[in-house]
């Protein structure tokens, strides 16, 4: 496997390179390692939060009371009102609740989104590596190894890899950051064998 190289345009952090990898002229191959280089843009963090929302257990029962919070507050608000003799207020929040219910995915998605662009983006080039010891992280001002056993899960997702640190705190490893599928494919397989050689099951 290959060392790869991968860095979005620098003048349009939020743009998206081509369906799935870098584009073209944009990305290198070194020396064979196991490892990848990229920098984290907003989109790639979008895409993991939005995956975590929607196909984890964590995730969804954080979009379950998201949708259920507001509306249970205000049928208790009419209640009260109810109770004081003015059933208006009641009616008026039962109808609103339920346009909120079905339409807080969609606002919660918003949120995520506007809350991550507020950030600044691209991050630092990290080099993010598999070994026999785990999975590190190196940039410029920072190093990170954390081994097999402290990585929860690995999931898969349309728009890359996401190595669990903790219930809702991932490592992202990007799809696009590779130049081809076999090796993004090849990587997540290296660090499955890794970790199950350690004696780790990352799913």
């Amino acid at each position: 496997m290959k060392t790869v190289v991968a860095v979005r345009d620098v003048n349009n952090p939020y743009a998206s390179p081509n369906p799935g990898f870098a584009p073209p002229g944009r990305s290198v191959e070194t020396e064979p390692v196991g490892e990848v280089n990229y920098a984290l843009t907003a989109d790639d963090v979008i895409a993991f939060n939005l995956f975590h929302l929607g196909h984890t257990r964590e995730g969804k029962l954080s979009s379950l009371r998201h949708r259920l919070l507001a509306p249970a507050l205000l049928t208790a608000l009419g209640v009260v009102f109810f109770r004081l003799g003015q059933p208006t207020p009641l009616l008026a929040f039962l109808i609103l609740s339920v346009p909120y219910f079905f339409l807080s995915p969609s606002l919660q998605r918003f949120r995520v989104r506007r809350q991550i662009r507020r950030a600044p983006f691209p991050r630092p080039v990290a080099r993010v590596s598999v070994s026999d010891y785990g999975l590190s992280e190196n940039t410029a001002d920072m190093h990170v190894a954390r081994s097999w056993k402290l990585i929860k899960r690995l999931l898969i997702g349309p728009e890359g890899a996401f190595f669990y640190v903790d219930r809702n705190v991932a490592m992202i490893v990007p799809k696009w950051a590779f130049n081809e599928e076999w090796q993004y494919q090849s990587f997540v397989e290296n660090a499955r064998s890794l970790a199950s050689q350690a004696g780790v099951n990352l799913g």
